[in-house]
C-alpha cells in the first residue's frame, strides 16, 4: 500500500500511518518505509497472517474504508486530507492530461 498527502512533512505523514496501522491493523505487524523527494511518500506493507493466526480478510470496498481511516488519523495530526476513491483520482489525472492510456482511441 502506499500513502501520499500533498503538503504533509515526513513526521506527519509518518505520526498519521502510525495512529492508522494501531487503529485498523491492531493484530498484524507492518513495516513502513518513508521515501522524501518529491514529497513525502510511505511505503506499507502488511503480514497478512495476524498475531491471533487469522489472515487479513479484505473485503469489497475495506480500501476505500481505509482510505477514510487514513485520512482521518492524518487530520488528527493537524493534515488536512480527505479520502478519494480510485475512480475519482483517475478521473482527475485523466482531465490533467496525465494518463493518455486511459483515454478511449478514435
Amino acid at each position: 500500500m502506499t500513502l501520499t498527502v500533498k503538503g504533509a512533512s515526513r513526521e506527519e505523514l509518518e505520526k498519521g500511518t502510525n495512529t492508522f496501522l494501531e487503529k485498523c491493523f491492531p493484530n498484524h505487524d507492518w513495516a513502513i518505509a518513508t521515501y522524501c523527494s518529491p514529497q513525502p511518500t510511505i511505503y506499507l506493507m502488511i503480514r497478512n497472517l495476524g498475531n491471533d493466526g487469522r489472515r487479513l480478510h479484505i473485503p469489497r470496498g475495506q480500501i476505500y474504508e481505509w482510505r477514510k481511516a487514513f485520512a482521518q488519523a492524518l487530520q488528527e495530526h493537524g493534515v488536512k486530507a480527505d479520502a478519494n476513491t480510485r475512480y475519482r483520482k483517475k478521473a482527475e489525472n485523466t482531465e490533467a492530461g496525465a494518463s493518455n492510456a486511459e483515454k478511449p482511441s478514435k
